[in-house]
C-alpha cells in the first residue's frame, strides 16, 4: 500500500527532477516507510533515494537499490520519472523498496494488495520463473512479462500501478476492478502525469474547477460522475481500465478490461433455491477473508456492531483460532454518547470476545473544529457528509496504535442490498413481473416496520414520478439551493432529466449494479482510501473487490436479497452458524451515527469566520453570511447544508 507518481516530458530531456519529487512528497503520507525514484536519462536510467529512504534500503544490493540522493538528478535531464511512497505491509525487508525492476528493461511502481499474488507467483515458478523477494510487487512484474496485459484477468485484489516497458517504450497502468486504489493523470503540453492523489498533480497544471462538475455535487448531490473530476485538466483512470502511453508519439489510449455481468431474470423465492446458493457463499465469504489476512503485520478492523463489520470480525476471530494465532485482534470502534442512534452497544456484542482490543473512540465537535482544514485537505474533493469524520478519527487512532491493516465493511450494502432503495426497486421488481407473493410478504405487518414502509415506498415513487416531468422537476427543490447562485444553478438545469433517470425505480439487480460499478460505491471507497492513507493505514475491503463472492451474488436472482422485510437475506443466511442471532437479525442498522446538528451548532461560529465576504461564481456567501445562525438552528437537511460548507472550505483550501 503506497503512494505511486510518475512524469513524463513530451519535449524530450528535460529538467522533471525536482517536480516529480515535490509530487512524490505530497504523497508522503500513503507511505511513511520508504522514498524512491527512477529516471531515464538521455544516455543512463539510474534510481536514486529521498529523506526518508531507510539506511537498510541502501545497503541492500539488487538491481533497483537507490546509491545516489535525489538532489543528483535535480540538474539532469530526463525523460521519464517514476515516484513512490512505501507503507510496509509484505515483506517488510529493504527487497520491497521501488521502484522496483526485473530487468533493466521493466519497471513498476504499484499501490495496493493483490491478495492471490502467492497462487500466481506458484504459477509462474512452474514456468520456470525465480524470485528474489516475498511481495507482489514483483509477482506483477513477472505476470506481466509472461502474460502481458492479460495479467489483469488472473488479479483477485485492489491495485493502482504503472509498468515501464523499456522494450516497446510504454507506459502500462492499471486499476483494480471496482476502484478501491485510486489513480489520476494529467495531460499538459508539456508533460504526461500521473499519481495516487489530485493534490499531487495540482502544481502541474493551472487547472480550473470544472462547473459541471460543481454543478453535480452543489445541486444533485453527485460526487463522482465524470473523468474529469472537479478538476477540468486533472483526469481520474475508472475502475476497470487500464492505459497504454506511446512513449515515441506521447498518444495514450484508455480501455476497459472487465465488465461485471448481472442477473437480470426474476424467479421466485422458494426455500430450496436459497440453500442451493447458501453453503457456497458461505465459502466464498471465508475465503474473501481469509485470502485477505495475507500480511507481515499485525491485523485490525473497523467495528460498528453491524451485520457487515460484524461479519469481518467473527470470520478474522474464527480463522486466527483456527491458525492457533496469537496476537490479538485490534477493533475500533466510533462512540457517540448521549446520541439515542449510537450503536456501542452492538459492537460491545462482538468486541467483548478473547483474543481482542477493543479501542473505543469518541469523535467530538471540538476536535472537529480543529481538524476540519485536514479532512478537507486529506479528503482531495467534497465528500457527502461528516459521517466520514468518524472513520477519520477511527483512522488516526489505528495509526496511534501502530496498527497497518483496517478491515473494513465497505461494499455489502451495494452488494447485497442493504438501502431503503433496494427495498423499493426490490417491490417494484417483484410487482412487475407479477410477484405478488413477494410484495405481500414484504409490505405486510410485521415485516414491513423492519425495513421500510409502504408509505415510505409510495412516497418516493410519487416524488420520482413528479420530477420526470419536465414542469415539475423542481417541486421537491431543497431550501439550500436558494444560496447557490442563480446563474450556476440554471446552468446545467436543462440536463436534470437525465441525471434524475438514475434515480427512478428499476429491477433490483440492474440497480445494484449500477451502485457497484458507478459512482456511488467508489465514492465511499474514495473517502475510505483518503482517511486510511493519511494515517499510513491500508484499508481491505471483502466485500468491495472479491471479484469471486461479487460475481457469485450478481449471478443471483434479486428475488433472494430481500426477504420478509429483511435487506441483505443472502448475507444474513450465510452468516447464521457465524453472528449472535440478535445481531444477524438487527433491523436498526443506521451507519455511523455522527452527530451532525449537534456538531453545527457547536463550531457554527468558527464555520462562519470562514465564510467569505464576496460572492463567486457557485455560492451567495453574503446571503449565506447573513442567514447563517438561523440556517444553523432551522435546518433539518444536514446532508445538504454540508455540501454548501464542504464546498466553501474546499474551494478556500485549494486557492
Amino acid at each position: 500500500m503506497c503512494g505511486i507518481s510518475g512524469i513524463v516530458s513530451k519535449q524530450g530531456n528535460t529538467n522533471i527532477a525536482p517536480l516529480l519529487v515535490k509530487t512524490t512528497e505530497l504523497l508522503a503520507h500513503r507511505g511513511p516507510d520508504d522514498e524512491g525514484y527512477f529516471f531515464i536519462h538521455s544516455s543512463s536510467q539510474n534510481c536514486y533515494y529521498g529523506a526518508a529512504t531507510p539506511k537498510s534500503v541502501l545497503e541492500y544490493t539488487l538491481p533497483y537499490t537507490p546509491k545516489r540522493p535525489v538532489e543528483g538528478a535535480y540538474n539532469q535531464q530526463a525523460s521519464l520519472g517514476l515516484g513512490h511512497r512505501r507503507l510496509t505491509i509484505l515483506d517488510l525487508s529493504p527487497s520491497g523498496h521501488q521502484p522496483m525492476c526485473l530487468s533493466e528493461d521493466l519497471w513498476i511502481v504499484y499501490n495496493g494488495e493483490v491478495y492471490n499474488y502467492i497462487e500466481i507467483r506458484q504459477a509462474l515458478i512452474q514456468k520456470g520463473y525465480t524470485f528474489k523477494t516475498s511481495t507482489d510487487t514483483e509477482v506483477l512484474l513477472a505476470a506481466y512479462q509472461e502474460w502481458g496485459i492479460h495479467m489483469l484477468e488472473k488479479l483477485n485484489g485492489m491495485w493502482a500501478f504503472v509498468i515501464f516497458d523499456r522494450k516497446k517504450n510504454i507506459l502500462f497502468g492499471s486499476r483494480d476492478r471496482f476502484g478501491v486504489k485510486p489513480l489520476y493523470y494529467t495531460a499538459t503540453d508539456a508533460f504526461f502525469a500521473f499519481a495516487s492523489e489530485i493534490k499531487a498533480l495540482k502544481h502541474l497544471t493551472d487547472t480550473e474547477i470544472n462547473t459541471e462538475a460543481a454543478w453535480e455535487y452543489l445541486v444533485l448531490g453527485k460526487h463522482e460522475n465524470i473523468r474529469s473530476t472537479l478538476f477540468n485538466d486533472i483526469c481520474e483512470l475508472k475502475p476497470a481500465e487500464y492505459f497504454i502511453y506511446d512513449l515515441d508519439s506521447n498518444i495514450y489510449e484508455i480501455k476497459n478490461y472487465y465488465q461485471l455481468e448481472y442477473n437480470s431474470a426474476w424467479e421466485s423465492y422458494t426455500e430450496q433455491q436459497l440453500n442451493t446458493q447458501v453453503e457456497e457463499i458461505q465459502h466464498l465469504l471465508k475465503e474473501s477473508i481469509q485470502i485477505r489476512m495475507r500480511s507481515d503485520v499485525p491485523l485490525g478492523a473497523s467495528l460498528s456492531g453491524g451485520l457487515d463489520s460484524s461479519t469481518i470480525v467473527q470470520h478474522l476471530l474464527a480463522m486466527m483460532s483456527e491458525n492457533h494465532s496469537t496476537p490479538l485482534l485490534n477493533l475500533f470502534t466510533a462512540h457517540f454518547p448521549n446520541v439515542k442512534e449510537d450503536e456501542f452497544s452492538w459492537a460491545e456484542k462482538i468486541a467483548k470476545q478473547k483474543n481482542t482490543h477493543w479501542h473505543i473512540v469518541e469523535p467530538n465537535a471540538t476536535e472537529l473544529a480543529t481538524e476540519l482544514d485536514d479532512l478537507i485537505y486529506t479528503q482531495d474533493l467534497p465528500f457527502f457528509s461528516m459521517s466520514v469524520y468518524s472513520h477519520y478519527k477511527l483512522m488516526q487512532h489505528f495509526k496511534k496504535h501502530g496498527i497497518k491493516i483496517n478491515f473494513d465493511g465497505q461494499g455489502s450494502d451495494e452488494l447485497f442490498g442493504g438501502y431503503q432503495k433496494h427495498y423499493n426497486c426490490f417491490l417494484w421488481d417483484a410487482f412487475t413481473h407479477s410477484d405478488y407473493t413477494a410484495v405481500i410478504e414484504n409490505i405486510k405487518k410485521p415485516n414491513f416496520p423492519s425495513f421500510n414502509s409502504p408509505g415510505k415506498f409510495l412516497k418516493q415513487f410519487g416524488k420520482q414520478t413528479i420530477q420526470s416531468l419536465p414542469l415539475l422537476q423542481d417541486i421537491y427543490a431543497p431550501q439550500i439551493q436558494q444560496y447557490l447562485n442563480t446563474d450556476f444553478v440554471k446552468s446545467f438545469s436543462s440536463n436534470i432529466s437525465s441525471y434524475r433517470k438514475e434515480d427512478k425505480l428499476q429491477p433490483l439487480n440492474q440497480f445494484l449494479h449500477h451502485q457497484f460499478c458507478g459512482p456511488d460505491l467508489k465514492v465511499l471507497l474514495r473517502t475510505g482510501d483518503r482517511n486510511s492513507m493519511r494515517f499510513g493505514v491500508e484499508s481491505r475491503t471483502p466485500f468491495a473487490d472479491d471479484h469471486i463472492l461479487i460475481e457469485k451474488i450478481f449471478s443471483l436472482s434479486a428475488s433472494l436479497k430481500i426477504h420478509k422485510g429483511y435487506s441483505k437475506y443472502l448475507l444474513r443466511k450465510a452468516t447464521k452458524n457465524i453472528l449472535p442471532e440478535d445481531i444477524r437479525l438487527r433491523r436498526d442498522k443506521v451507519g455511523y451515527a455522527t452527530p451532525e446538528n449537534a456538531w453545527y451548532k457547536s463550531i457554527q461560529k468558527e464555520l462562519y469566520d470562514a465564510i467569505p465576504d464576496q460572492d463567486d461564481a457557485f455560492i451567495q456567501y453574503s446571503k449565506l453570511k447573513k442567514d447563517w445562525f438561523n440556517l444553523i438552528q432551522s435546518s433539518n437537511d444536514p446532508g445538504r447544508l454540508w455540501r454548501i460548507i464542504n464546498f466553501m472550505k474546499w474551494e478556500s483550501s485549494i486557492k
